[in-house]
């Protein structure tokens, strides 16, 4: 099981494997990424694409690009509200994850002008999927803002550890279960027309693709299914990560913080300032 992603004393580490096909000499590096990490994370992992590039290889990246080309219609209102409210969630967890962590976004670190992105747009992928499955996809990656929800932080953290947890697990029938809990469209089949792209692109050249640790596991095996054979790999810390039992307690925190907040829900500032307080010359 060519896993993505692992804990290793107390830090999240990802892999980068590298494969070459015995019939014509070619080779592949999968680089397994997270989204968020150490700046020295994303930078070690650039230094070694650039110095593969540097060698002749062709790098592709994973990033659903918001714009499509000129060709593609405009988007209707509900589309464009959508993608702003991706776009704000984004941001609000890029800053959330810097300002508590210290970490740095992939898509700010880990770029480059020569690397090729072959990934859908974030607009056709909305076509595809339906808005309600995005939004359902939405719901399930992101917190809500901190000003609707005090606990939004804690949140996030508990359900980043909760999916890089499943992600690390070494068993095929966890990792399938990690990708059915995806819409098939935004997952599977996106990651298939990756794969496609991958295999028609830069013919009789090495190539380098860039793409998130939850595909690492299906990549691998797309590879070996067309004659690649593993020849080297690498691990790379990307950030700290708590053990199991802080990882227990940091969940049963978030839990009592809900019981409390559902318990004690704090009053509507207009309600509450309109309620007669008991005290003055209204009082009996």
């Amino acid at each position: 099981m060519s896993r993505g992603v692992r804990p290793r004393r107390r830090q999240l580490q990802t892999a980068v494997r590298h494969f070459r096909r015995r019939s014509d000499g070619r080779r592949i590096t999968l680089v397994a990424t997270l989204h968020a990490g150490l700046p020295a994370y994303f930078l070690e992992l650039k230094d070694l694409i650039c110095e593969i590039e540097d060698a002749g290889a062709v790098v592709y990246c994973e990033g659903m690009p918001r714009f499509d080309g000129p060709e593609e219609p405009e988007p209707t209102e509900q589309e464009q509200q959508f993608l702003d409210l991706w776009d704000r969630l984004e941001e609000g967890e890029a800053d959330r994850r810097e300002r508590e962590q210290g970490f740095a976004a992939q898509r700010d670190l880990l770029t480059h002008d020569s690397w090729r992105n072959i990934d859908l747009p974030a607009r056709g992928m909305v076509r595809l999927v339906g808005l309600d499955n995005m939004r359902q996809w939405l719901d399930r990656h992101f917190s809500a803002d901190e000003a609707e929800d005090p606990h939004a932080e804690l949140a996030s953290r508990v359900r980043h550890v909760i999916n890089m947890r499943e992600m690390a697990s070494p068993r095929p029938s966890v990792q399938r279960r990690v990708a059915a809990k995806e819409h098939p469209t935004l997952y599977t089949r996106r990651r298939e027309i990756i794969l496609e792209r991958l295999h028609a692109a830069a013919a009789g050249r090495d190539i380098v693709a860039v793409y998130g640790c939850g595909h690492h596991w299906a990549m691998c095996a797309d590879l070996r299914g067309h004659g690649y054979r593993q020849i080297g790999a690498s691990w790379h810390t990307a950030q700290p990560f708590p053990n199991f039992l802080e990882s227990v307690r940091m969940i049963a925190e978030l839990k009592a913080a809900r019981q409390r907040q559902a318990a004690y829900p704090v009053a509507d500032p207009v309600t509450a300032s309109a309620a007669p307080s008991g005290d003055g010359e209204g009082a009996a």
